[in-house]
């Protein structure tokens, strides 16, 4: 790096955070802007981003690592925390003086193309939340599976929710699905966005009404289902809270005809059912667990060589 490339950087990486015109930028090789870019906090890099096409592209380029994003759609805000260059967590409210996002449509479109977000969660969104327009923009910036997220954590279930799952690439490690009752939610509808394919971990709870009317486990068949029939992988798991205490009876009854044993566990210590699937080396271990005063079931899909003793291995892990 020649003499005056050392200087340049030295003083932009010293006013990174401060607001400035940055005019010695375009002096600098794009290397090193990039290594720049790195070590600026995110309102920086914003501001770097609006000054021309050329630096949008490239700021755009460089990944953010993101440890959460919250979108707010009753409140219209958005809060995140990321990390910077230097690897220091930071933690930034966006909140709109309006009934919508506004610009921030822009930050949501840039994070949802640009970064790995850890954990992302969408919470009291309405079918009013998000206009038409602002969703052509999210179109615009977000192609469809896309989105590097890890872990999603949906608390309503809409159109809305639908648009922004259709961004979601296919390595999703974790959903979480938390639906309110009177919902028009749908499994069906579900299993159609293709992230769902493909996440390794998929929580749930369905209350039907008010919290306090656990949901029959029949909901969740098709899910176990598509698991018999498409070869889904080892370790893909389905954990479905405060269903009916009947929910482990009504799993085998439902699947006795590919039933190959049940009984209880004590590794699991719960009743267990071990059902087969169209791949032979691969089996779908069922079970009810209960705890204060409430049951969820847990399925998960095992090497078909597995033996009864290390049961819990993958029904306690939460991955």
């Amino acid at each position: 790096m020649r003499p005056v490339h050392e200087r340049l950087a030295a003083t932009i990486a010293k006013r990174k955070n401060d607001r400035q015109n940055f005019e010695f930028w375009s002096a600098l090789p794009e290397e090193l802007r990039k290594k720049c870019i790195g070590t600026m906090e995110l309102q920086a890099r914003c501001r770097l981003r609006a000054t021309s096409k050329t630096n949008k592209k490239l700021v755009e380029s460089l990944e953010l690592d993101v440890e959460t994003l919250v979108l707010d759609g009753e409140k219209s805000v958005i809060k995140l925390k990321y990390r910077d260059g230097d690897g220091v967590l930071r933690c930034i409210f966006v909140v709109s003086n309006s009934s919508g996002f506004e610009s921030g449509i822009y930050l949501i479109g840039w994070l949802m193309k640009s970064a790995t977000i850890k954990h992302m969660q969408i919470m009291r969104f309405r079918s009013t939340s998000i206009t038409e327009v602002e969703k052509q923009i999210i179109n615009k910036m977000v192609p469809h599976k896309s989105s590097r997220i890890s872990a999603l954590h949906i608390s309503d279930f809409n159109d809305i929710i639908f648009f922004f799952l259709e961004k979601m690439w296919t390595k999703m490690d974790r959903m979480k699905v938390w639906v309110r009752g009177g919902s028009d939610y749908s499994f069906d509808q579900l299993m159609k966005i293709p992230s769902f394919d493909y996440v390794k971990l998929f929580e749930t709870s369905n209350f039907l009404s008010n919290y306090k009317n656990p949901c029959a486990v029949n909901a969740y068949f098709p899910i176990i289902q598509t698991w018999v029939e498409n070869n889904a992988p080892v370790g893909k798991k389905l954990m479905a809270l405060d269903v009916r205490r009947n929910g482990f009876s009504s799993f085998v009854k439902r699947f006795k005809s590919l039933l190959i044993s049940q009984g209880h566990s004590e590794v699991v210590k719960a009743p267990v059912a071990r059902i087969g699937t169209n791949n032979p080396s691969k089996h779908i271990l069922g079970s009810l667990i209960e705890g204060n005063d409430k049951y969820k079931l847990i399925c998960v899909i095992i090497p078909a060589c597995l033996s009864p003793d290390l049961y819990h291995k993958y029904i306690n892990s939460l991955h």
